[in-house]
């Protein structure tokens, strides 16, 4: 599953639990920090920052939380892609 998610101040679900997930892949398309949260709410300024034109993160089989629900927050209304196998 492909998909989109308009991420704001407010911790907000991008990809629900799923324990059939074998990848998740997540890249931040805009021009603002984005935090991510794996099994919790998402806080501003902790947790796993994905910046500005970073590489994308990339969880595979094997890897913790890959399975968990995962929650992102940011200071304004951005958009996180993200593909899910």
């Amino acid at each position: 599953m492909i998909g989109q998610t308009t991420v704001g101040d407010g911790s907000t679900q991008v990809v629900a639990k799923n324990p059939m997930r074998n990848i998740l892949y997540l890249s931040n398309d805009s021009d603002e920090d984005i935090y991510l949260a794996i099994g919790e709410d998402a806080v501003l300024n902790q947790g796993i920052n994905l910046q500005i034109g970073s590489s994308p993160l990339v969880m595979r089989d094997g890897d913790p939380g890959l399975r968990e629900e995962i929650n992102a927050i940011c200071s304004g209304q951005k958009n996180l892609s993200w593909l899910a196998l």
